[in-house]
């Protein structure tokens, strides 16, 4: 439930326009969708199975995650000045693109990922 709020909460700064006025809110709800996966993973495996989950069955659920958020650093750390650049320009800006590699969509991530761990 808090990975669902904190998505909607993010949501509702980017439709409020709160993140023209605070831009390092920018880019921060593009990976939370990414939990919601696992989250759900977790949720139905403690409702339906008998015994607990081990970490080696759960953790492995979680790599889109962290394989996004170490990708977006970079775009993290720019200046609120910069991420509206970036966003202006729907990434296309070509100075900016090598510092925008976590703006890739995050299902094409979660995707690659779980095809090649549970494929």
């Amino acid at each position: 439930m808090a990975v669902i709020a904190i998505h909607q909460l993010l949501f509702y700064f980017t439709y409020s326009g709160l993140t023209d006025q605070y831009p390092h809110l920018l880019g921060l709800s593009r990976l939370w969708p990414v939990l919601h996966g696992p989250f759900l993973f977790l949720y139905v495996s403690a409702v339906t199975q008998e015994k607990p989950l081990r970490a080696r069955q759960v953790l492995p659920h979680f790599i889109p995650f962290l394989i996004l958020a170490v990708l977006a650093i970079p775009f993290y750390l720019l200046s609120g000045a910069e991420k509206i650049v970036v966003f202006a320009a729907n990434g296309r800006n070509i100075i900016m693109r090598s510092r925008m590699v976590g703006m890739v969509p995050p299902e094409v991530i979660s995707n690659l990922v779980y095809r090649e761990v549970f494929g």
